[in-house]
């Protein structure tokens, strides 16, 4: 019979039958309000101590107590009402009306999709009809705090913690960029509990507020207490601001109390005060630095190591004593008088050939290089050359660089030497070695790379191997291979055949222009190239060199020699330095796994079962990898796709793979059998697609459509319901050249990464005609981009740049940060840290980088992974190790150390600390070493106050003493100590 009683009220009150003419005229406005309640939200009466409780919550706090309260009442909860029920109810109790067909329809909706009974509730206490009807009763409606308990942003921890404050001190709901930009900095430590707390307070909006000193007080004990002021306690602060107290000093009274800290505690937190962070920056690979006042060009080592032959250009030549590695010094600078380019030391190292713009080819006794003497010159007129060779035999000299071909001079007398001939075998040249034996001279020309026969007083050209070139290339000591720069990298050329050399194998990149000078090394296992920065490749496999690292930290390295035990590079540096550099010491973290690849890999993505990797590898097609067990990687298939794959996608159910490849369009293939895909379609998109993403339901795919010609679609929709049979739905011509995209979280807007024209929002909600939304012009290149989980900021790589963006509103984009890579890096690629305060970038100069985002408008440097670059990488779940794909290579990266280095056992090295806390904040530096044997500790300041600065800390190896050691760095404050360990091999 109850339970029938129940029915008949639900019935009643869904027809509206309920109104406030039910309720008898004796009660008070108060007692009606309530009584409403009853009835139209339990169907009953309201009994006498229901009405009283009440009675005490309306008078004391709100009606949206009040409404809350029955609402989640166990009473309502078990009447197990529909939510066109609950709906009704709404409308008839808290706007004291029928629903209207529209309004009911949108709430309906929210509740269909997903949106809570609570937020829907929120909807309608926050309604103008809501405080219409509380005000004809002469109650409040809603007070700031009753928001406290709901929030779509969180009431709980750090986000509850932040919306408090929105909600008590400016008196609303949070705006979503602000929210999520106070939580990331008190997330990564930017700031504190307290700090945000004065922010709020400090804010423009809140003093535009104009609250007098007795409403401070109370907002505050709301917001740090969580409760209302206490006379005695409200008095007192009242006095000290009297007696002249500033808003600050209140702050932090509230602040440093037990309990604020309660509250904090309440909310998960701890941090008070802002915490302490160290990093340790990777910066110990410069040995030694001599600053050259002239503009040295190349530099050439003695036989012996201990002396540096620096042609200076307008300065003449320079040679440095580089006994010791850490300190270079001068031994002389000879003027010239003329303009030194080029300068070799004869195979006895007791004379110096040199050339001279202005003065010819002169040659210099340097057997007291202290002391050097001019010993005869050869000149004529507008003679000039930027490369040349001594004979073994030291009695001829080889010039090439002018319009003259070949020039060959006889040194055999050095104090004259004379013009044997001019042999017009070659054209406009730039490198040149000699063979061995002095039968055959090795050429890079503008036509390519050259061999010439000297076995005949005439020279002659033997071969010539097109489009090989560079300004230094080196050959093997066998004579059987070249190295030289190519159209697209480095080639190795088969020359065990002078007459016809072929190409034997290759390394891909896509600076090649940027190639210039070429080295093996002694023991011929790897080669050193420059581009922005010195890059070494492991070639002890011909057929397959691998990528091993670069050094890049000074800027551009334009020449440099190698020394005999591949530790050390002498080096010129950002167009007028000399440093010496430890190519030795490489910040290696652990290397767990690997994998040779044959191309050029472009992106990589993991399986879901985190099992298996899948590689667009460029030239090369695709990778599947087996990556169950890191330690030893194998491959399950490949398959070349005859162009260029650059991204690689897997459908929700695994069963397809997409690639999108920018001479075939998009592939798309079968993979329920890994170990045999098959390709289903391969369409033409009629443009180079650069990127590709798959809509949740794997029912779209948007595409990235690089097209060179203006005017054509950029950005495409594609219906892959029927993989075997696509079909374009819509399309946008962007005039430019987008090459990547994300999509917003609901898919009815995607931002585009586009290399003309900045970033570009659209409108998809109708994907048959995509309608601007917005842009930004970055002036740059863009080329990547990723969004953050909530949707509001956008990461963007624009060339050397990593640009954040405020997206919350799509129509008018903001920039809000920008890390710029250090000396000529280009960025490749950025991905998010799962609580997004880290963002991870591979850049091609510097390496695999992590960056400190928690502040959009002060990103930093957190740590660089220096030896592996390249285009993509993935990091693993847990962030402790990473997949990184260098060029020809995967390696997974071991993340845990703090830092890793290996060392040489001799010099000075320095540990560089950015440390980030308060500035004045006082700082105590403890370090203790491991094993004082191996490694001895110098001067460093042990107490300092902290004013933003680095903190270097000077180590020195030991001398004969080798092994495996590190050092513990305690950094402290009044308040906590962070700890550092840093590891170090030494070996001879």
């Amino acid at each position: 019979m109850k339970k029938l009683m129940s029915l008949v009220f639900i019935s009643l009150i869904y027809l509206g039958v309920l109104q406030t003419n039910t309720i008898a005229s004796s009660m008070t406005q108060q007692e009606a309000f309530i009584e409403r309640f009853y009835q139209n939200i339990l169907g009953r009466s309201a009994d006498i101590g229901g009405m009283n409780t009440w009675l005490e919550v309306i008078q004391s706090q709100s009606a949206a107590k009040v409404a809350l309260g029955f609402f989640q009442s166990q009473e309502f909860v078990n009447l197990g009402l529909s939510n066109e029920q609950y709906v009704d109810i709404l409308y008839q109790t808290l706007f004291n009306r029928q629903a209207d067909s529209g309004g009911r329809e949108i709430w309906l909706n929210q509740l269909i999709s997903g949106v809570g009974k609570l937020e829907v509730l929120y909807g309608f206490l926050n309604a103008q009809e809501f405080q219409n009807l509380a005000d004809s009763f002469g109650v409040i409606s809603i007070r700031p705090e009753d928001q406290l308990n709901y929030s779509p942003y969180g009431t709980t921890g750090v986000e509850g913690y932040v919306n408090r404050f929105y909600t008590l001190v400016l008196n609303r709901t949070p705006d979503q960029v602000g929210f999520y930009d106070w939580v990331s900095q008190l997330n990564s430590g930017t700031k504190a509990g307290g700090d945000i707390a004065k922010g709020f307070f400090g804010s423009q909006e809140y003093l535009q507020r104009g609250l007098d000193n007795s409403t401070f007080l109370d907002i505050c004990y709301r917001a740090f207490f969580n409760r209302e002021a206490d006379d005695g306690g409200k008095n007192d602060w009242l006095s000290q601001i009297d007696s002249g107290a500033t808003v600050d000093d209140i702050l932090n009274g509230f602040i440093g109390s037990q309990e604020f800290y309660n509250l904090m505690e309440s909310f998960g937190l701890n941090n008070i005060v802002a915490p302490l962070s160290v990093y340790v920056k990777d910066s110990m690979n410069n040995l030694g630095f001599y600053e050259s006042d002239g503009t040295p060009h190349s530099v050439v080592i003695s036989n012996d190591n201990t002396k540096a032959f620096i042609p200076n250009g307008s300065k003449g030549f320079l040679i440095l004593d580089i006994t010791t590695p850490n300190n270079p010094t001068k031994i002389v600078e000879y003027d010239t008088e003329g303009f030194v380019m080029t300068m070799i030391l004869s195979p006895d190292n007791t004379k110096a050939y040199v050339l001279d713009t202005m003065k010819g080819v002169m040659v210099f006794d340097v057997s007291n290089p202290s002391s050097p003497s001019l010993l005869g010159r050869y000149y004529e007129e507008n003679f000039n050359s930027y490369a040349f060779v001594v004979s073994n035999d030291d009695s001829k000299l080889y010039l090439v660089g002018g319009n003259y071909g070949l020039a060959v001079i006889d040194v055999s007398n050095s104090t004259n030497p004379s013009l044997i001939g001019k042999y017009n075998v070659v054209n406009y040249a730039e490198g040149i070695k000699i063979s061995n034996n002095d039968s055959k001279l090795y050429i890079t020309d503008t036509s390519g790379f050259n061999i010439v026969d000297l076995s005949t007083p005439t020279p002659t050209l033997l071969s010539n191997y097109a489009n090989a070139g560079g300004h230094l290339f080196d050959i093997s000591s066998d004579e059987t291979k070249a190295f030289v720069k190519g159209t697209n990298g480095l080639w190795i050329l088969d020359i065990s055949n002078s007459n016809s050399p072929s190409l034997f194998s290759s390394y891909q990149i896509d600076n090649s222009y940027g190639i210039n000078n070429i080295k093996l090394s002694n023991d011929e296992t790897m080669l050193y190239y420059t581009d922005s920065g010195l890059v070494y490749l492991d070639i002890s496999n011909l057929n397959l060199p691998t990528y091993v690292g670069k050094y890049s930290q000074m800027g551009g390295v334009f020449a440099f020699e190698i020394s005999d035990d591949k530790t050390k590079a002498y080096a010129i540096v950002n167009g007028d330095n000399f440093a010496i550099l430890d190519i030795y010491n490489q910040s290696f973290e652990n290397e767990i796994g690997s994998y040779s690849l044959d191309g050029q890999a472009r992106d990589i993505i993991l399986s879901q079962d985190k099992t298996k990797v899948y590689i667009s590898n460029h030239f090369a097609g695709y990778n599947i990898l087996d990556v169950s067990n890191i330690n030893s990687i194998s491959e399950v298939f490949s398959q070349d796709t005859d162009g260029y794959a650059t991204k690689i996608l897997i459908s929700n159910d695994n069963s397809k793979m997409y690639i999108a490849d920018s001479t075939n369009g998009l592939l798309i293939f079968d993979i329920t059998n890994l170990s045999s895909p098959t390709l289903i379609n391969k369409y033409n998109t009629g443009g180079d697609v650069a990127s590709i993403k798959l809509s949740k339901d794997n029912t779209k795919i948007f595409i990235a459509n690089s097209n060179y010609s203006l005017g054509e679609s950029d950005f495409l929709i594609v219906n892959i319901e029927d993989t075997y049979n696509p079909s374009i739905i819509g399309s946008y011509a962007t005039q430019g050249r987008t090459l990547d995209l994300v999509l917003s979280i609901d898919e009815s807007k995607v931002i585009l990464a586009d290399n003309d024209n900045g970033i570009i929002s659209l409108d998809i909600t109708n994907p048959a005609s995509p309608q601007l939304l917005g842009s930004y012009d970055t002036e740059g290149n863009a080329t990547k981009i990723v969004l953050s989980k909530n949707g509001s900021k956008a990461y963007v790589v624009d060339r050397n740049s990593l640009l954040v963006f405020d997206v919350s509103n799509l129509e008018n984009m903001t920039l809000l940060g920008e890390y710029k890579a250090t000396g000529y890096g280009v960025i490749n690629s950025v991905s998010l840290s799962f609580d997004e305060k880290k963002a991870y970038i591979s850049d091609t100069s510097n390496g695999l980088i992590v960056l400190d985002i928690a502040d959009s408008s002060n990103i930093k440097l957190i740590k660089t992974y220096i030896p592996y670059s390249g285009y993509d990488h993935l990091i693993f779940d847990d962030e402790q190790k990473a997949f990184v794909l260098n060029y020809n290579k995967l390696s997974v990266l071991d993340m845990t150390l703090d830092s890793f280095f290996k060392l040489k056992d001799f010099g000075v090295y320095n540990i560089n600390l950015d440390i980030d806390t308060r500035d004045n904040t006082p700082l105590t530096i403890d370090v203790q070493l491991d094993r004082n044997d191996i490694i001895s500790l110098g001067n460093y300041s042990q107490n300092i106050n902290y004013i933003g600065q680095d903190i270097t800390i000077p180590i020195s190896s030991i001398l004969g003493q080798v092994g495996q050691t590190k050092i513990t760095i305690n950094v402290s404050t009044p308040e906590k100590t962070k700890t550092k360990t840093v590891y170090f091999n030494v070996a001879p």
